[in-house]
């Protein structure tokens, strides 16, 4: 069992994960638990043979004094601003995702000691997935274009994320270019070209930009190797700008050569004018609160929404600069610590390249750097470092990075002497027992949020048993601080009030579950907007009969809620109602129009909500402004069909596909 592990089972298990990763959209659905639980799962199994070590052995070897204390000071403090979150649950998804990629780092970097076959293992998982992300990139473009809607991304969140993830795979290939013969070389180049290919299909401006660069930077590294294969190395360049042309012409559209060089080196001005808004907010938001953060990882999106600058356009969950978030988060000590430790890899990173003749081990060195290297430039325009597909291989590489450099600069450890056997036994007990423990978290999570998911599909049913049933299990199953599961349960007894549907229950009771339920999931998380609004509706639907003074109540949760969040279209639609039920029209088209100073309104507010302005408009009396608005509906259900059209579904893929394939 112990050989098969190393040889088989981590490594398979670490390419599902992977896989798993790339399909991951959020906290808030039930792939938490294979993809974290299975990550925290393989840092365990990698740890599992130091047990050989405790017994026989009175000391821990660790890596360089200098990278653990670096690695210790940035995720520590990570971990420390979690006691610190207003929100238990999203902090605590983030920070068991985010640390793992020190937890892989040391127990992998321990488990080399033991077998060396484990970490090349891992390397060649990462590369194949990259290769086979290429290939089905370029697939994608040649023969589903639609599948995205857009540009390129799938599986991925967006197109960005692709390009990087790619990217990173292509030092590794380069590596076998240069130093590879037969037919590793052959397939190094194939993957270079395909690689670079498959980044510019992606139309990702960092992907492409952040895999040029490591390109150039090995190649000059490696300078004498490079010359010897200068031939290979030229001509998959050429090779790679040759299936491009031949992919644009296949596409059969005079514009695609332009649009798809445009979007990787054009114009970024409304890009960058963006970003400049979202920084700038962020950088004022860190000057608040400089040493604690604003509230635990993952917390920015809450306080942003009422901060936001009206020309934002973005989705307000991301600053797309990772270590200006870590600093609005956790305070400005994690930017230094984060800073400090990308100092140490690269000041470790040139000791070793420099320190060794050899080629082949000087690209040993250099391609897992380069690798971690795209992933840092690119967390600098993005927020892959708040995904787990970039974090899990992020920890594996920088294990394999290390244990490439003690090959150039030999073994340079801090020994952790433990003369007393149980003192040993007790802290790999401690150690692995906080690896298995953060893995059951994360299965419970994922559980939870998969029953949660359950009950809430069986209340658009109108199946209220099986959704009570469901959400029995999901509150059995979920942490404590998993406010959703309280949120979806209270709808459930509010639904059953507004249909009434109560199998004999008492309405009281029932009403007075849901506001249980609505306070539960307020107070695991205040800042959410959509929580208090349905509040709102409870008890404003109750008004005169379960609640006295049911719209005095609405209308000052709704007031609360738009605090919170000014850009919620159904917060608006809310307060605007129970304004105009009351007589004060005027108050109800102010507050509905007031959201159209935010650009991001102007653009994207729904059909619906412009019907609710038109509507208020005419009942106020200002015809003008109601037929504006009713042209305006117009246009926006002509967009969102536009967008639906391009949205196409998987029986569409493969009859285009069919049609491409036929004789």
């Amino acid at each position: 069992m112990m050989h098969i592990l190393p040889r088989l089972l981590i490594p398979a298990l670490f390419g599902i994960i992977v896989v798993l990763a790339m399909f991951f959209r959020g906290i808030e659905q039930a792939l938490f638990a294979p993809v974290l639980g299975g990550a925290w799962l393989c840092a365990a199994l990698a740890f599992w043979p130091v047990w050989n070590n405790v017994r026989r052995d009175a000391r821990w070897d660790l890596p360089w004094a200098p990278l653990s204390l670096a690695l210790l000071l940035f995720f520590g403090w990570i971990g420390l601003a979690l006691f610190r979150a207003d929100v238990m649950f999203v902090s605590g998804a983030f920070t068991a995702m985010l640390l793992l990629v020190p937890a892989l780092f040391f127990t992998l970097t321990l488990r080399h000691d033991h077998d060396d076959k484990i970490l090349p293992a891992l390397v060649r998982v990462f590369a194949g997935l990259g290769a086979a992300l290429s290939v089905w990139t370029i697939f994608q473009a040649a023969v589903l274009p639609d599948l995205a809607g857009g540009r390129i991304h799938h599986p991925f969140l967006n197109a960005n994320d692709l390009g990087a993830f790619i990217a990173m795979g292509v030092p590794f290939a380069l590596a076998m270019l240069l130093r590879g013969t037969g037919r590793v070389m052959v397939a190094g180049g194939t993957m270079v070209a395909l690689g670079l290919v498959a980044i510019a299909m992606t139309e990702s401006r960092g992907g492409f930009l952040a895999a040029g660069a490591v390109i150039v930077v090995m190649a000059l590294w490696c300078a004498p190797q490079t010359r010897q294969r200068i031939g290979a190395f030229i001509l998959t360049l050429v090779v790679a700008w040759a299936i491009w042309f031949a992919l644009c012409a296949y596409l059969n559209d005079a514009t695609t050569i332009a649009t798809r060089f445009g979007g990787i080196l054009g114009d970024s001005k409304a890009s960058i004018n963006e970003r400049y808004l979202i920084w700038t907010t962020a950088l004022s938001m860190a000057a608040h609160h400089p040493w604690t953060g604003m509230g635990g990882l993952a917390s920015f999106y809450l306080s942003y929404a009422a901060l936001r600058p009206f020309g934002d356009t973005s989705d307000g969950y991301f600053v797309h600069l990772d270590p200006l978030q870590f600093a609005v988060e956790t305070g400005i000590p994690a930017l230094i610590f984060f800073y400090l430790l990308l100092g140490v890899i690269a000041v470790r990173t040139v000791m070793a390249a420099s320190a060794t003749r050899d080629m082949g081990q000087r690209m040993a060195v250099l391609a897992p750097a380069a690798s971690l290297l795209v992933l840092v430039l690119n967390a600098h325009l993005s927020f892959q470092l708040y995904m787990p597909v970039f974090l899990i291989p992020a920890g594996v590489l920088l294990a394999v990075w290390y244990a490439a450099t003690e090959q150039s600069l030999g073994r340079d450890r801090f020994t952790l002497s433990f003369k007393m056997p149980f003192m040993r036994r007790a802290i790999f007990v401690g150690v692995m027992a906080g690896l298995v423990l953060t893995a059951m978290w994360c299965v419970r999570a994922g559980v939870g949020i998969y029953y949660t998911d359950r009950g809430h599909a069986m209340l658009g049913r109108n199946d209220f048993r099986a959704a009570e049933r469901f959400l029995t299990i999901a509150h059995g199953w979920a942490p404590d601080s998993y406010g959703r599961v309280h949120y979806i349960d209270a709808v459930a007894a509010r639904l059953r009030l507004n249909k009434d549907v109560l199998d004999g229950q008492d309405p009281r009771a029932v009403y007075d579950r849901a506001v249980a339920g609505y306070d539960r999931a307020i107070a695991l998380n205040p800042y959410n907007a959509y929580y208090r609004n349905e509040k709102a509706l409870l008890t404003y639907a109750a008004s005169g009969v379960l609640e006295p003074d049911g719209v005095a109540m609405a209308e000052e949760i709704l007031r609360e809620a738009l605090a919170l969040d000014p850009l919620n279209f159904e917060v608006r639609v809310g307060l605007a109602q129970v304004y105009a039920t009351s007589g004060r029209v005027d108050q109800a088209v102010a507050v509905l129009e007031d959201v159209m100073r935010w650009h991001v309104a102007e653009l994207y507010a729904p059909p619906q909500y412009l019907g609710m302005l038109a509507q208020m408009n005419q009942r106020a009396g200002r015809t003008d402004r109601a037929a504006y608005y009713a042209d305006k509906i117009a246009e926006r259900t002509e967009q969102r069909n536009a967008q639906v059209r391009g949205r196409t579904g998987v029986d569409q893929w493969l009859k285009k596909l069919r049609d491409r394939l036929a004789p």
